[in-house]
């Protein structure tokens, strides 16, 4: 009896045993073929990242093969900064998908093109290319530039126009349209949500304390509607940005101003509408506007984009190239500005003040660096990490030249960063300033009537109520806040006033948490010049003693993979960056990786008040400007 209980719980056991091991291999074996999943294509992404670069490699030889022709853009996917080859991992798995259009490969190319004895015109040919109105308006800039040497005609066809479309085909000699579509010309927009009575039924309190009359990153929380001062402020930015969009088209269609701002008035046209008021020149099909152009070039062949982007790479640009190692040192600071605390940010979406005082560093002790360009798309966060980082480029400025190039937004503590610089340049729809700070308290002491849930906090300190959410902060909570954002804010003035050479009364007539399009902050002295990335490293190089008209190499620091998906981001050595992976190292990266993966799979809605979470966990003390900006150049405080 005895041994045929043993050999019941010896069967139990062994049956058990043999689940757990079933279950480890499985996960073991799903985890194995995962990992030869990511390496199989990571080297496959890697290989398509290089497709304009090498696959279609037409050498010294002509595409057209020495005949004439018309040179063939169809613009779709993303019009990006950022370089062709995808060394992020998981945007190279989709490289052959998604077509990037690197504006700086495209301004070579058009350099090429207008020096081109067989190139006789181009025929921009838009397919939904997605781009902010700032990389819409520094490629325009590159094709204007394409028509002032060459004088080649440029003809632009759409299916649909609107805002940023008709600003860039406004470069072209014809514009087309197909002859169903439409045209839609709304002008800048800025939609903008108050739900303070919804917090309020929801049991939710706001205290909100700032620096800055225009400062109205929270206002939304405690309001109902816009502030005289945010209107006032939003009015003026429509009014720039419409007014240099109107400007810009009205000269090159060569249309008094007045009529064009008629047709934003106006906003919504069918396809032969819009000829009649002269907005496009033709509503033919595709192919028909590409006959036309054939035919008034007197050329029958033409050239794709894509084999004449990777037949220029191989060419010469008309700039003579340095030949030694000493060049321009680039460092991008995108995102919220975040402290370096556990979990505050995201390394690719976020800036820390750790993240880019290593960059300077390096790049003041590297003797190969001359200049550094930084360039900011940020709309500022925290006030003590955006100090943080402004000391540091101070450090770099005394010893080699550093120029901010701003892109889309660089306002609050990203206008901080750029402060010291040694020189600004921000496009003229950037918007930039926001000179101002503010916090936020919130409590929760509705909830105990509302929903029965209460709140208690066990401290010693005066100030327990900001920690209480049960509890609202008390006159000196307040007074106390107040008195810290005071002292940065008078810190922000006196940071700004130094390094733009103005008296801080000045610069608090201009401040006042106010925000300004480029081309205000150009008229108030903020920034030096208007211009982007290009005109970022002409001002490098001149600042530095460089030859403008030479070709240097451009630097950039190398981080230190910390991880295996640091790894896999960077295609392109991703075998030479596992091996010099410490073991260590290697086995700490589930968390991190766990947050990218959840923080990328967020909606936009959800990021946002994530990030502004994570910012109120370490820093109550902000310099935020939270609007964010669409292709069209509208804004919303979603």
């Amino acid at each position: 009896m005895e041994r045929e209980k043993r050999g019941f719980f010896r069967s139990i056991w062994h049956g058990f045993w043999f689940l757990v091991k079933s279950y480890f291999i499985s996960v073991g074996l799903f985890f194995t073929l995962l990992f030869g999943f990511l390496l199989f294509m990571a080297f496959k992404g890697y290989q398509a990242s290089h497709i304009d670069k090498t696959t279609l490699d037409f050498g010294t030889k002509h595409p057209l093969g020495g005949e004439p022709g018309l040179l063939y853009m169809e613009l779709t996917g993303v019009i990006t900064r950022s370089s062709l080859e995808q060394n992020d991992f998981f945007a190279s798995m989709w490289a052959q998908q998604v077509p990037h259009h690197n504006i700086e490969d495209l301004s070579h190319m058009l350099a090429i093109a207008a020096t081109d004895k067989d190139i006789k015109g181009i025929l921009i040919r838009y397919e939904g290319a997605i781009g902010s109105l700032v990389d819409i308006i520094e490629l325009r800039r590159e094709f204007k530039k394409f028509k002032e040497i060459s004088n080649k005609p440029i003809f632009f066809h759409a299916d649909h126009l609107d805002d940023s479309l008709l600003l860039l085909g406004s470069v072209a000699q014809k514009i087309n349209l197909s002859p169903a579509g439409d045209v839609f010309l709304r002008g800048p927009l800025f939609s903008l949500a108050y739900f303070g009575d919804a917090l309020k039924k929801l049991g939710v309190g706001i205290t909100v304390v700032r620096a800055g009359k225009y400062k109205s990153a929270f206002e939304p929380f405690v309001n109902n509607a816009p502030s005289a001062e945010t209107l006032e402020m939003f009015t003026s930015l429509q009014k720039s940005l419409g007014g240099y969009i109107t400007s810009e088209i009205a000269h090159e269609r060569q249309m008094p101003e007045n009529i064009v701002s008629t047709w934003f008035e106006e906003s919504t046209y069918l396809a032969e509408d819009a000829v009649t008021a002269k907005i496009i020149d033709s509503t033919l099909y595709p192919n028909e506007f590409l006959d036309g152009a054939l035919k008034e070039l007197q050329v029958t062949k033409k050239v794709s984009l894509k084999q004449y982007l990777s037949y220029s790479l191989k060419q010469k640009s008309s700039m003579k190239e340095y030949p030694g190692k000493e060049g321009i040192a680039f460092i991008k600071a995108e995102g919220q500005i975040n402290l370096d605390s556990p979990g505050s940010a995201y390394s690719d979406e976020a800036i820390t003040p750790r993240q880019i005082i290593k960059q300077l560093k390096w790049a003041r002790s590297e003797k190969n660096v001359k200049a550094v360009v930084l360039a900011i798309n940020s709309p500022g966060g925290s006030a003590l990490a955006s100090d943080l980082i402004w000391e540091e480029i101070e450090r770099t400025k005394a010893e080699k030249p550093v120029v901010a190039v701003m892109r889309d937004v660089a306002a609050s503590g990203g206008y901080y960063i750029a402060a010291a610089a040694s020189e600004i340049i921000a496009d003229a729809a950037t918007i930039t300033g926001s000179i101002g700070v503010i916090g936020l308290i919130p409590d929760f002491m509705g909830f105990n009537e509302k929903y029965g849930v209460s709140f208690f906090t066990v401290n010693g300190s005066k100030r327990k109520n900001l920690f209480d959410l049960g509890t609202q902060p008390t006159e000196d909570d307040i007074l106390d806040m107040q008195k810290q954002i005071d002292t940065i804010y008078s810190l922000f003035i006196k940071r700004v006033a130094a390094s733009r050479k103005k008296s801080p009364e000045t610069i608090q007539a201009i401040a006042e948490g106010r925000v300004w399009t480029g081309q205000q902050a150009k008229e108030l002295g903020l920034i030096d010049a208007i211009g982007g990335l290009s005109d970022g490293f002409k001002t490098a190089k001149r600042l530095s003693g460089l030859d403008e008209e030479t070709l240097y190499p451009l630097l950039t620091y190398k981080r230190e993979p910390e991880n295996i998906f640091d790894c896999l981001k960077n295609a392109s050595d991703l075998f030479n960056c596992l091996k010099d992976l410490e073991t260590e190292t290697r086995l700490s990266l589930g968390i991190n990786i766990a947050k990218d993966v959840s923080h990328n799979l967020m909606p936009q809605e959800l990021k946002t008040l994530h990030e502004y979470n994570a910012l109120l966990q370490t820093q109550q003390v902000l310099a935020l400007w939270p609007y964010k900006g669409t292709v069209m150049g509208s804004y919303s405080n979603q």
